[in-house]
C-alpha cells in the first residue's frame, strides 16, 4: 500500500506564486500557503487544523486574510482554501473551507495562539480544529473535531481523546 505521504501533496508547499482567488481555481482542490518560519518538511506527526467554513461569496477575502497572515508568520505553519474544483469529499456545498495547521495539536499554547489570531483577523464564529491523523485515515464529518471553539470564544473545548 502507497503511504498517505505519497498520495497527497505536501501540506503548506504552494503550487503557484500568483496567489489567485480559490472561487476562480478549478484545476486543483486547494491553493495553499506557507508561514515564512516554516522549516519547510511539511510531514509532522501530529499536526492539526483549525477548520473554517465561510459562505461562498466570502471565501476569496478569507482566503486573502488567512493567506497574508500565514506568510508573515502570524497563524500556524501552512494553510490552505478549498477551490471550485468539485470534491468529492466536501461536506457542504453551501460553503468552502480554509484551514490553517499548526504543528502539534498536543501544544496546547500554539492551538490557542492561532485561535487567537483568528479571533484578531475578525473570524469570530465557531471553529472546529481536526487533527491531520484523522484526516489521513478518512474519517470526517460530525464529532471529528477534537477541539471547538464557541463563538467570540478566545478559548476551547476538548471534545474527546486522541
Amino acid at each position: 500500500m502507497t503511504s498517505w505521504l505519497y498520495r497527497y501533496p505536501m501540506v503548506g508547499k504552494p503550487r503557484n506564486k500568483t496567489h489567485p482567488d480559490p472561487t476562480k481555481v478549478t484545476e486543483d482542490y486547494w491553493v495553499r500557503a506557507s508561514s515564512r518560519n516554516d522549516s519547510g518538511t511539511g510531514r509532522y506527526l501530529n499536526s492539526g487544523k483549525w477548520m473554517l467554513f465561510t459562505k461562498v461569496e466570502n471565501h476569496d477575502s478569507v482566503w486573502h486574510k488567512i493567506r497574508v497572515a500565514t506568510e508573515d508568520g502570524q497563524l500556524g505553519y501552512s494553510a490552505k482554501a478549498a477551490t471550485s474544483k468539485s470534491n468529492p469529499l466536501a461536506a457542504r456545498s453551501s460553503s468552502l473551507l480554509t484551514c490553517v495547521y499548526t504543528v502539534d495539536y498536543e501544544d496546547l499554547d500554539d492551538v490557542r495562539r492561532v485561535l487567537i489570531s483568528l479571533r484578531g483577523l475578525g473570524f469570530p464564529g465557531r471553529l472546529s480544529y481536526k487533527t491531520d491523523t484523522d484526516t489521513r485515515h478518512l474519517i470526517y464529518g460530525p464529532g471529528t473535531a477534537l477541539y471547538v471553539s464557541q463563538p467570540d470564544s478566545l478559548d476551547f473545548e476538548n471534545r474527546r481523546t486522541v
